[in-house]
């Protein structure tokens, strides 16, 4: 195993991670109109998010070979597009079922939760990859 492999899964279980951090400390807070908050969830969000999008293939690469790239990276694709499918829908409905009567950033905190616990899911399967790796 070379440590470039070890290095992309530590710094995607990382980015996962502050990802999950950012949406649950920052993005729910966030409701309450403080813009420290606010900017500090931009900021956090953006730069995980984009080391998440960018390690995700070099991820694939040094775990399934470049052999099967093509194959891995369909069944990934096929699986966000699904959950894509599914996701707008769920939001939709957890917005409806918001307890707060007016539309604002407190109906969305429901929405706000799903994230969160899909995040923090997310960096335990970046976890059980790496420890699988191994």
């Amino acid at each position: 195993m070379s440590y470039a492999r070890m290095h992309d899964i530590n710094t995607l279980l990382l980015t996962t991670f502050v990802s999950a951090v950012a949406v649950l400390a920052f993005w729910l807070p966030s409701s309450l109109r403080q813009r420290v908050r606010w900017g500090s969830r931009c900021l956090l969000i953006s730069t995980s998010a984009m080391a998440y999008a960018s390690l995700c293939p070099t991820s694939v690469v040094e775990l399934f070979g470049v052999r099967n790239f093509t194959n891995a990276n369909g069944v990934l694709s096929i699986i966000q597009r699904f959950t894509t499918l599914l996701g707008t829908p769920l939001a939709r409905l957890l917005l409806r079922r918001s307890p707060h009567s007016e539309v604002g950033p407190r109906s969305y905190d429901n929405t706000r939760m799903l994230v969160g616990v899909l995040l923090i899911t997310a960096t335990f399967a970046v976890l059980w990859t790496k420890i699988e790796a191994r």
